[in-house]
């Protein structure tokens, strides 16, 4: 056990690895293990008893082993040579591994691995849908997708419509123009992609529900029998993860029909540890009296990040009752106050069951400064309720330091309390269920989307001297960097700056800036 002690201590040095709760993130090391993954061999070959049992020396070259490794965290009881652990064990195997230890297991349905024309127009509707391995020879299908020439492009402006002789490109020589392309999308994709891919923060998408219905609204093809329907999307979401940058995000609209099926297609792609959740889009409250069995009021959308490990997930300020709770204010802005510690969670949050959120803060006698280090001079404060209960702190030890300047110590009667800023700008978690018809995909669900998902990055711009200018505040405008009147369903109010001279900014796009409007590394750190 002392092994896997060590183990487990040297991989919690890695932030990625460890979750809010302080555990290991075993998934998460194992799918590193079987991608050779440069970070987690470096952690291992840092401890020489780590480097002795998981890498062989051939010739003078430390090799990993991948096998022992993996096998060593799946045991029962986590050693190698562990006397509970059997000596023969019974399973399906491939190459000598089980398979609860690869990661090649796969969805498979007939035509999975062909190219399949989707259907784009009414005329098309009721044809058969063409699979291009069944006319067309390999070689040919990888043609296909080869980059097309855009054609009939043209400017749209609020006058009038121009034919297009060039596109806008920003500093880094990326298209800056909004574009609208019309064609089978499949081929549109594969002709963008040496343009954007890797640049897309979001994507969403709201692909056919393959009800079986009629396509009323959007012409496309809605009876795709299942094995179809999932080579269709399986193509499309192949090219669109290509797209994506590190931290981006993808967006999917789907009905209960095909819920189950997109889910392990999704998570296959993108990455199972990558779905941040389900959302329930309530957009009939009434139901549809049409239902055999159940009245169905909601559609789903799924979300999935290109790496959670490097995802902004922001919240949001969701309703203005929200924001009348943040009663104080200082010189960064509106909070409440909450206590840190955590008194929810039942026993799951006890000192007993979650040891590394148990540690002393200290607190200086007049109550002026709290500190994490140890000072003989201040008091000691541990997070134990007034009933005496042994609890946990909020955040982890190395997470607090980070906060210090946002924690108060306040004295009732015999005992320091410990309070915690809670700010306006860090929002509300976004539930699961969305209620209101301002969510619905055909209405208001991408400026929803717009809100969660924000580019937390400075703002490079040009300013002109002793002009005015109102940054946005609340984080809501349409560009995040300019108010637009958004901030009137917030308390947040813009802020006026003027500048001493004409030339470039960075302005801050997280919001948790100490020198608004103006950037100061905050972003880094959120």
């Amino acid at each position: 056990m002392e092994l896997y002690t060590t183990l487990e201590q040297q991989l919690k040095k890695e932030i990625n690895f460890v979750t809010d709760n302080g555990e290991l993130k075993k998934w998460v090391v194992l799918n590193k293990a079987q991608n050779f993954d440069e970070e987690l061999i470096g952690l291992l070959l840092e401890n020489e008893e780590l480097k002795n049992k998981f890498f062989v020396n051939v010739k003078g070259t430390l090799v990993f082993n991948q096998n022992l490794f993996v096998q060593f965290l799946e045991q029962k009881n986590y050693l190698n040579d562990s006397y509970t652990q059997y000596k023969n064990k019974v399973g399906l195997t491939i190459d000598g591994k089980y398979l609860k230890q690869r990661n090649e297991v796969a969805l498979v349905w007939p035509f999975k691995d062909c190219i399949l024309e989707g259907g784009q127009s009414r005329e098309e509707d009721k044809r058969e849908e063409i699979f291009f391995n069944a006319t067309l020879a390999q070689d040919e299908i990888t043609q296909l997708l080869e980059p097309k020439v855009l054609t009939n492009a043209k400017r749209y402006t609020a006058k009038d419509e121009i034919i297009l002789d060039k596109f806008n490109r920003n500093e880094e020589g990326i298209i800056s123009d909004n574009l609208i392309i019309k064609g089978n999308n499949l081929l549109a994709l594969h002709s963008l992609k040496e343009e954007f891919a890797g640049k897309v923060k979001l994507i969403y998408i709201d692909p056919p529900y393959n009800t079986g219905g009629d396509a009323n609204i959007f012409s496309y093809n809605n009876t795709f029998n299942h094995s179809t329907w999932l080579t269709f999307m399986k193509n499309r979401l192949e090219v669109a993860k290509q797209f994506l940058r590190d931290d981006g995000f993808i967006s999917i609209a789907i009905d209960h029909f095909e819920l189950g099926y997109l889910i392990v297609l999704s998570d296959e792609i993108f990455g199972r540890e990558n779905r941040l959740g389900i959302i329930s889009i309530v957009n009939n409250p009434m139901g549809r009296n049409q239902a055999k069995y159940f009245s169905t009021i909601n559609d789903f959308m799924l979300v999935y990040a290109k790496n959670q490990t490097q995802s902004n997930f922001n919240n949001v300020v969701l309703n203005e009752e929200f924001s009348k709770t943040f009663d104080k204010e200082d010189e960064i802005g509106k909070y409440k106050l909450n206590n840190f510690i955590r008194v929810g969670g039942g026993d799951e949050n006890l000192r007993i069951n979650k040891k590394t959120f148990w540690y002393p803060l200290y607190v200086k006698p007049d109550l002026s400064e709290i500190t994490i280090e140890k000072n003989e001079t201040y008091i000691e404060v541990l997070p134990i309720t007034a009933s005496g209960q042994e609890r946990t702190w909020k955040l982890s030890k190395d997470s607090t330091k980070e906060i210090l300047n946002d924690l108060i110590a306040l004295k009732m009667g015999d005992k320091i309390n410990i309070l915690e800023k809670y700010r306006l700008e860090k929002g509300q978690k976004v539930p699961t269920i969305w209620s209101d018809k301002k969510y619905n995909a055909n209405h208001n669900g991408i400026r929803l989307l717009e809100k969660i998902i924000k580019n937390k990055n400075p703002i490079k711009i040009h300013l002109e001297k002793d002009k005015d200018y109102y940054w946005c505040a609340c984080g809501l405008s349409k560009d995040g960097t300019f108010c637009d009147g958004s901030h009137k369903t917030t308390n947040l109010v813009p802020i006026k700056f003027t500048v001493q001279e004409d030339k470039s900014y960075f302005l801050c796009g997280c919001k948790k800036t100490n020198k608004k409007p103006f950037c100061d590394g905050s972003h880094s750190k959120s």
